[in-house]
């Protein structure tokens, strides 16, 4: 079958979309080593660190499939935030990738999934029909994405993985992050900044 890569950055059920896979009678991996590293018995890879290496995935697999989970940028910033908190707390730690939670810490990863997701966008611009860009509080995304990767299955029932922490810190930082002009609370795509053609993609908005 095609591999399938997930682009997504963590946070967006890239955890999920592994399950949902796997309850579908595919051999997916999830796990932060690059796809090419892993065995080949493998054919859908989630989770990772995927920035400015889309074009060395589709170079080894060029009829892949490849998947662009997203959600609203608020949601997003917390949520990784939440998990951070949760890991210091359960190991004890002092600092983590994403804790202690800060608004420059936040602006960071802004910066991070603008450009990843722009990078993303533009190198299948003139191939549309390979990428799925999904935003999973769409009720529809498992469906969606099965019928994307010609998956003809009945869809297992997957819950999102959420965490039950609530953090006032964490929300002063998204309060103060909505303070600024160039923040969208709804921000998905960031379709002002680039000049793409979103509406060739395929997409669960």
């Amino acid at each position: 079958m095609n591999k399938i890569f997930n682009l997504s950055m963590n946070k967006t059920a890239t955890f999920s979309t592994h399950n949902l896979l796997k309850a579908c009678g595919i051999n997916s991996a999830h796990s932060t080593k690059s796809p090419l590293d892993l065995p080949k018995k493998f054919d859908a890879f989630n989770d990772g660190h995927h920035i400015n290496k889309v074009k060395k995935y589709y170079n080894h697999y060029p009829d892949a499939f490849f998947l662009l989970n997203t959600r609203p940028l608020q949601d997003w910033i917390y949520s990784r935030f939440k998990h951070g908190l949760a890991v210091a707390h359960k190991k004890k730690q002092k600092i983590n990738w994403a804790y202690p939670a800060s608004e420059k810490l936040a602006l960071v990863w802004i910066n991070q999934r603008r450009h990843h997701h722009h990078s993303v966008l533009d190198f299948f611009k003139d191939k549309p029909s390979q990428l799925l860009v999904c935003n999973i509080e769409n009720p529809v995304w498992q469906k969606t994405t099965l019928k994307f990767l010609k998956v003809d299955k009945e869809i297992p029932s997957i819950i999102l993985n959420t965490r039950n922490i609530k953090d006032s810190n964490i929300q002063n930082i998204i309060n103060n992050l909505k303070q600024n002009a160039s923040y969208d609370k709804d921000e998905l795509l960031f379709p002002y900044f680039d000049p793409i053609n979103y509406s060739m993609l395929q997409t669960c908005l």
